[in-house]
């Protein structure tokens, strides 16, 4: 098995966060490579406090606090409930990236997990038949077109999941689930178009609204590892 995603060890104190504001040991330590840090643990009022240098601190509609995967997530009922965070330029990815959050998906139909219309997106698709299994399908669009990859493999619902998306330096986009790099595009694309758009955290910006449970959404403008096929997968 190859590199995985770095995560803090457990048994971290609070006050060897930036900023330190969470009580709770796990998941992703801030760096100078996050432009959005969502750590999800604040367990109640309706902002999501950014821990990256960049103050992209997102307001919470609808969607409730609940256990997350490390501390506290939120939960996401599927009708209406997102996090909308607003434009800054620090949120256009002008060259490698890294889209990631951990997710616990109750419904096997399309829905979204971040997106910047326009610009990115990660989310999943829209099964052909209720399967109770989701893929994760991402994408970027280049010049007004839409650059789109999905998974090879399909994954469990009720479950734990670490989804991430990525661009690397030579211009490949690529599926990364639990550490294990899933699909990788069969061309090179130019990095998203930039825009003035707000991200969503569990939706798009007309709809398919996720249902599940959310934690540790992160956005880096670096490609943060290179995991390798599992073959006993």
């Amino acid at each position: 098995m190859g590199r995985v995603f770095g995560l803090s060890a457990i048994g971290v104190s609070s006050a060897q966060r930036v900023p330190s504001i969470s009580l709770f040991p796990g998941g992703y330590d801030a760096d100078p490579n996050a432009v959005l840090l969502l750590k999800l643990d604040e367990g109640e009022g309706v902002r999501a406090v950014d821990y990256s240098d960049y103050g992209n601190t997102g307001e919470i509609i609808g969607a409730s606090w609940d256990i997350g995967r490390y501390g506290y997530g939120l939960h996401f009922d599927g009708i209406n409930d997102h996090v909308v965070i607003p434009h800054k330029p620090t949120l256009d990815l002008t060259g490698e990236f890294c889209i990631e959050a951990y997710v616990r998906v109750e419904y096997d139909g399309a829905q979204r997990i971040v997106e910047k219309p326009g610009s990115y997106f990660l989310g999943l698709l829209q099964k052909s038949a209720k399967e109770r299994r989701v893929k994760f399908t991402a994408g970027i669009w280049t010049g007004g077109a839409l650059n789109q990859i999905s998974t090879g493999w399909d994954y469990g619902l009720l479950e734990w999941l670490h989804v991430a998306f990525q661009r690397d330096q030579a211009g490949y986009l690529s599926l990364v689930v639990n550490g294990i790099e899933d699909t990788v595009s069969a061309y090179t694309v130019d990095p998203p178009d930039a825009n003035m758009n707000n991200i969503y955290i569990g939706r798009e910006d007309k709809g398919y609204f996720f249902q599940g449970d959310m934690d540790e959404v992160r956005i880096s403008n670096i490609y943060r590892a290179i995991p390798t096929l599992d073959p006993n997968r």
